[in-house]
């Protein structure tokens, strides 16, 4: 049977448990190949004075020690939280050097199936990791699994919302998930705006994504949202809560500018109240 690789991130131990025992979960469905992974940040220093490194070896051999340590640490929850299970894992401490945690991880993210990582909502203290999954989703090319701090199950994909707009972006999404889409009970394919004509093209695509989709096994229903004096995020989240959603699976829009990342209102707005874990497309 083919196995998927997960990929998972983690810069931090008081999410190990959280983020392990949903990558397990995740592992677990299909005997896939999971790979946990801690990052090493670049030294806080400009590597370059007058055209020369000045920094002494020293300084990189004692900051990459102390983070090394840390590493060891995830690896040991890790291990304990993945060595009885039937599916292969294995660990990886990657080194950035002068570079950026998200292109230390670039490569290997980009030879994974589903990327699982958590997500800060701007609030961790160490700013060099907040914004990692979302510049691994925009850049990748890989679906990231984002989980909030807030969600505590371990349970995820039983009951998907699919945020359709038949963008690019939104048919990535769908086609990245499937394996996941198969193995949830009901999967709601949600669109958000003003009623759309039975001749439009909005109209057209959402009957066939979901006439696709159906032939392909998966359980779907197809449901649109008129916003109101709502936001087009703040109408998605609300669906998604009203539902009883485990799991949103949308297309993360947005553009470089100045190596930080502007991203579409609904985008913004989701990444900034996410209400349960999201897999971000593009």
């Amino acid at each position: 049977m083919p196995r998927q690789t997960l990929f998972t991130y983690l810069p931090e131990e008081d999410r190990a448990d959280q983020i392990f025992s949903l990558a397990a979960t995740l592992a677990r469905r299909h005997e896939s190949h999971l790979i946990g992974s801690y990052v090493i940040p670049p030294l806080g220093i400009s590597p370059m004075v007058g055209g020369e490194a000045m920094i002494p070896q020293a300084v990189y051999d004692g900051h990459a020690q102390i983070y090394r340590e840390r590493s060891d640490a995830l690896e040991q929850r890790f291990e304990a939280l993945t060595h009885d299970d039937s599916f292969v894992s294995e660990w990886r401490t990657v080194d950035a050097r002068m570079g950026s945690i998200s292109e230390a991880l670039m490569d290997h993210v980009r030879c994974a199936d589903l990327v699982i990582a958590p997500h800060y909502n701007g609030s961790a203290d160490d700013h060099v990791f907040t914004a990692v999954p979302e510049t691994l989703a925009m850049e990748s090319g890989r679906p990231v699994l984002m989980v909030p701090e807030t969600f505590k199950s371990d349970k995820i994909g039983e009951y998907v919302t699919v945020a359709w707009d038949g963008s690019r972006e939104a048919v990535r999404a769908v086609f990245d998930t499937l394996d996941m889409l198969k193995d949830a009970q009901i999967v709601r394919i949600v669109s958000v705006g003003e009623p759309p004509r039975k001749e439009s093209s909005a109209a057209i695509t959402s009957a066939e994504i979901a006439a696709t989709l159906t032939r392909r096994g998966i359980t779907c229903e197809a449901d649109h949202v008129i916003p109101g004096d709502k936001s087009i995020g703040e109408a998605l989240v609300g669906r998604v809560q009203d539902m009883g959603s485990d799991l949103l699976v949308m297309g993360i829009y947005g553009h470089s500018k100045l190596r930080e990342f502007v991203f579409g209102g609904a985008t913004r707005h989701v990444l900034n109240h996410m209400p349960v874990p999201v897999i971000f497309s593009r």
